[in-house]
């Protein structure tokens, strides 16, 4: 048994255990200017954590698998030139990373407007509508800004087009519902 605690952990578990503050100094120190640090988690984690596996492209899509890539690419000629990342074969088909939307910039985050995100190669989004009512966001003290109230969640879409803008009004649901994709992938 002790040559199993010898042995390096998977990739992931590896990734996992990477001391991630030398790297935040020194990503804060190097790249980032006083209007960017809102970016220094994602940009830390993505070297830290994703990097390793190879899985900090931040400007790929997701997709379930090289099939939907081509499918997608297909029925969305504007995506043709894009990267997509898919699970690795030999993975479950199937897994769902778990997120948090916070409030927009300006505004305090509270238990009452943080709302879960479900993300997956194939479809992400919020299914519910929180406490089935809008959310409601209050300025941070001192931002000039107004309350909000707005409705979040309520579905799924596929992942390569979270983030981009709402469907038309007449779009109501369906297997394949028009929107415009996102200005910059998830």
């Amino acid at each position: 048994h002790g040559d199993e605690l010898a042995k390096r952990p998977a990739a992931l578990g590896h990734s996992a255990t990477v001391h991630v503050s030398p790297k935040l100094w020194a990503f804060a120190a190097a790249k980032l200017s006083s209007d960017q640090l809102p970016r220094l988690w994602t940009e830390v984690i993505s070297e830290a954590i994703l990097g390793p596996l190879g899985l900090n492209k931040p400007a790929s899509f997701m997709a379930a698998s090289p099939e939907d890539v081509e499918r997608i690419k297909r029925l969305n000629p504007c995506l043709k030139d894009h990267d997509f990342q898919t699970p690795a074969p030999g993975r479950p088909p199937a897994f769902v990373m778990n997120g948090a939307v916070l409030a927009p910039l300006g505004y305090d985050v509270t238990v009452d407007n943080a709302v879960a995100l479900q993300m997956s190669p194939d479809f992400s989004g919020w299914p519910f509508y929180p406490n089935n009512s809008k959310v409601k966001y209050f300025p941070m003290k001192g931002k000039e800004v107004p309350e909000l109230s707005k409705l979040v969640g309520g579905g799924l879409v596929e992942s390569f087009g979270f983030a981009g803008l709402a469907p038309a009004s007449h779009e109501d649901g369906g297997p394949a519902v028009r929107i415009q994709p996102p200005y910059h992938p998830m």
